[in-house]
Parts: structure tokens; sequence; C-alpha cells
């Protein structure tokens, strides 16, 4: 594909170029050493001496923050979601993404974020009030599920994905928010939804995992109240394995991702199975045993009998349900089959043998009077060009014969002016000319360096004067902070701060021990 520039766009930057503005706008010294408060949010794990990657939020805004093994190895603290902390360090921009983020050199912790702290404080209203304790059954084998989640996650494809090896399971969908202020409403109003319809036999709350930010919606105090308020027996899969939410110590069965909601009903029709067929094999050989201990064939055939009663039922109930889809989907066929017959009716009398043959002749008489058209003009355009040959055959003489009259004139007069002496005359004149021109660039070339060696001396003792090695070798000294940016005033440190002091022969560290300001500076 090429780039083609519309007229419209006068100048444009590339996505790199832009970025790169932004990074260089961005470093400024306000900029460069900052501390900022805010509470933890994202941070996946935390392990000193590795990198580590979380967000700085506060009620308004979100800031991404990079805190580097070179750096964190000296922090000897934790790190965790909702922890309020004072992070130090300088803004930078990561052109991948284009996103600008915190490089965190420093950490000193504020205390525990307000979402932390109102989480603390729900749980332990929901310890008094008994809501994680209530533990209902939930059925292994239901016949109709009723399921709330975004019907355009991921976590709906890994649910049905286990849950489609039962034949015989319903699942009614109730598509729901699973992130966001406006989450916990939908959900809430599944829940009451799928209560309402008298055939669920359990409700499951799913989504995939996320940050921290996009779970928060499931520590919602009326969605945990609506879980334990639920008729219905209710399952929780949220996020992955490490994710704990309220939802998931309130509902009747925890489960940790999609996948495993749906495969615990999977695997419980899978044992099921198993054991029907194990029971049906042990059945078999008691009842030749039985058999074998009791020939009284009026027993047998009276149990035979009720076993057969219930197997018909099983079986007729199965029948039903089969019966049922079959004429469900025969309806489906027929129906798809009555449209596809109209298009073939359609496309049948358009393929007719007459109804071919007459686009046909209609095509070919077109063709043939095209033809005859064009084989016209061809002969009209090579009887004009004949003639237009013919012109440009004599005008093309006529001039190569006044073109090598001209040219034998001009080599003539060129000859007679490019005599040996003439020719000798004219290089001694121009040999003298490049000497003199010699000498003159030769000479002015003298001047300037001359010149140029003038001002260097020049620069040079100016420099010497201004260089910092002269003016410690004179006794005095040059004081670095610890990030190696020069000591100007006694504001840039306080007392504590480790400093490095150059004097002639050498560097000193030094502890700020004490700071004194000049009376007339305060």
């Amino acid at each position: 594909m090429s780039n083609v520039k519309p007229d419209r766009v006068k100048n444009y930057l590339t996505v790199s170029a832009l970025t790169g503005i932004i990074k260089k706008k961005l470093l400024t010294s306000e900029l460069m050493q900052i501390w900022v408060l805010g509470e933890i949010t994202d941070l996946k794990s935390f392990v000193r001496g590795k990198h580590a990657y979380f967000s700085l939020k506060d009620g308004d805004a979100l800031l991404n923050c990079a805190f580097f093994a070179g750096n964190n190895r000296f922090y000897n603290g934790i790190l965790e979601n909702g922890m309020k902390v004072f992070a130090f360090g300088s803004i930078d921009v990561y052109a991948p993404r284009g996103s600008y983020q915190l490089i965190v050199r420093q950490i000193i912790p504020a205390g525990e974020g307000e979402f932390a702290l109102k989480i603390k404080a729900l749980e332990e209203k929901f310890k008094k009030e008994g809501l994680f304790d209530r533990k209902r059954p939930v059925p292994e084998l239901p016949e109709t599920i009723g399921l709330i989640t975004s019907k355009h996650g991921a976590a709906i494809k890994d649910f049905l994905k286990m849950a489609k090896e039962v034949p015989y399971l319903k699942i009614i969908l109730f598509p729901a928010l699973v992130q966001g202020e406006e989450a916990p409403a939908t959900i809430i109003e599944g829940i009451r939804k799928l209560n309402e319809i008298e055939e669920v036999e359990v409700i499951v709350i799913t989504r995939g995992g996320g940050s921290e930010e996009d779970l928060r919606c499931f520590f919602d105090e009326n969605l945990v109240r609506a879980i334990y308020a639920s008729k219905k027996p209710v399952i929780s899969a949220v996020g992955h394995e490490r994710d704990v939410v309220f939802t998931d110590r309130v509902a009747d069965l925890r489960k940790a991702t999609p996948t495993d909601a749906g495969k615990f009903f999977a695997e419980a029709y899978k044992k099921t199975l198993h054991n029907f067929k194990k029971l049906s094999l042990l059945l078999e050989r008691r009842m030749k045993l039985w058999v074998e201990k009791n020939p009284d064939r009026e027993k047998i055939k009276s149990f035979a009998s009720s076993l057969m009663f219930l197997s018909e039922s099983f079986l007729n109930s199965k029948t039903q349900r089969l019966d049922s889809l079959r004429e469900s989907l025969e309806r489906a066929v027929n129906k798809n089959l009555d449209g596809k017959e109209a298009k073939l009716n359609t496309l049948s009398i358009k393929i007719k043998p007459e109804t071919l043959l007459s686009g046909f002749n209609t095509r070919k008489e077109r063709l043939l009077k095209f033809r005859t058209i064009l084989k016209s003009a061809m002969d009209r355009k090579i009887e004009n060009l004949s003639g237009e040959t013919a012109m440009l055959k004599n005008r093309l003489n006529g001039g190569m014969k006044s073109l090598l009259s001209h040219k034998t004139h001009l080599f003539k007069e060129t000859s007679a002016r490019l005599s040996i002496g003439l020719i000798k005359r004219e290089v001694e004149k121009r040999n003298q000319k490049l000497a003199f021109l010699k000498d003159k660039m030769k000479n002015r070339a003298e001047n300037v360096l001359k010149n140029k060696g003038v001002s260097l001396s020049m620069l040079a003792e100016k420099l010497n004067d201004l260089s910092p090695l002269n003016t410690v070798a004179r006794g005095y000294a040059i004081v670095k902070d610890e990030y190696g940016k020069v000591v100007k005033s006694v504001r840039q440190v306080k007392e504590g701060d480790l400093v490095e002091i150059s004097v002639k022969d050498g560097k000193l560290d030094c502890n700020v021990k004490k700071i004194k300001i000049n009376p007339d500076e305060r």
C-alpha cells in the first residue's frame, strides 16, 4: 500500500515523532524529582530485587508506575493493593504504548487506602451478620441453569465450552455488565429475574480475570445482599485463582474461573454416568445370583415388571424431550428448505436452454456490430497515419540536409581558430593566472590560521579560568547530592542526606549533620 499524502494535509508527524515531542515536553525540571501521594492498585505481586509495575490512584485519576529492580532492592517494606504511599521519582514516556508513567525511585508508606479501609469495614460487618457462613447444597445435575455474565466476554465462551459436555443441560443467559459502577445493579436485576423462572435450579455469576479496579463491582454491598437473599443456590466464578471477591464468599459455591464452573457440571454428569454404568453391571450380577438362589418365577416377574416400568418411565420422558427437539429441528429445516427451494426455482428459470440461447444470440449480434465499427475505425486511422508519415519523412530529409550544412561550416571555423600557436599562448596565459591565484590563496589561508590560533589561545585561557577543576585547585570544593546534582543552596538538602564533596585530590562522601542558613537569606 503506497503512502499518498492528500492535498489538504500540509504538514504531518509520524507517531514516533509526535511521541518524541511529548516526551521532550515532559522532561522538565518540575517533573524530574517529584513526590506523588496515591493508593496502590493493579499490583500483581512484589518481590524485592525484581521489576514491579502498578498504578497509583485517587478519587479522580490513575497514574501508571514502574518500580525497577535497581531501585526497589533498597526498599525493605511490603507493597500490596489498597496501600496508600508517597512515591518519589520522575515522569517519563513509554513510547511503545504512547503512555506516560512515574519511574519510582523511593516509596514511603502513608497508610491504607480509602477502598481498602471500606472493604475491611464491610468484611467485618458481613462476618457479624453471618453472610459468609451459609452454604446451601448446589444441584450437581440440574436440567436448567441461569447464567449471569457479559454476552461479549471470554467468560461465556469458557463456561459453555465445558458445559456443552452435558447433553441435556439448558442454559438461560441474562446478559449483564461485569465491570464499572453500573455493573452491580445489572447483576442484581439478573438474580431477581432468574429467581422468577421456575425451571431455573441454580444461578451462576461469572466473568474472566482482570485488574483489581475491574473487579471492584463484586465487592458491592447491595450485590452481596442480593446473592444472600436469592431463593436459588448461587455459584460465583469471578476472575482467576488468586482473585477472591465478596461474591465468592457469600455464594453457596465458589469456583476459581468460568472454566471451572462449567467443569463442575460436566464432571458431575460424567461421574454420575460412570456410576450408573457400574451400578447397572452390579445389578445385573446381583440379579443373576438372586435368580440362581431364588428360582421363584413369580417374584422374578414382579421385580422385572417394576424394573421395566421404571426404565420405560425414564425412557419415555427422554423420548418425549427428543421428539420435541426433533420437531423443532424439522420445522427449522423445512423452513430453511422452503427458502432454498424458492431460490432454486428462480435460478432454474434463469438457466433454461431457451433463456440462455436468447441471451447468447443477442450478445453475438452486438459483438458482430462492434467488430464492423472497430474495423472501419482502424482503416481510417491507418490512412491518416500513412499521410502523416509521408509528410514527416519529407520534413526530416530537408531538416537533415540543413543541419549537415550548418555543422560543416561550424567545423571549418573551429578548425581555423584551433591552431597550435593559439592553443600554446592560451595555455601559458591560464597557467600564469593559476599560479597567481595559488599564491593569493596560500597567503590568505596563512593569515586565517594565524588569526584563529590567536583566538584559540585566548579562549583556552578563559576556559582555564572558568574550569571547576581550576577553582577546586585554588582551595574550593564542589558539592553534589545523592542524585549527582550540584548543590547550590542549603535548601536543596536536608539533615541526614548523603552528599559528595569533590576537592583537588579526591572526593568525600559525607552526611549532612546540621544546616545553617545565612541570616540575610531567611
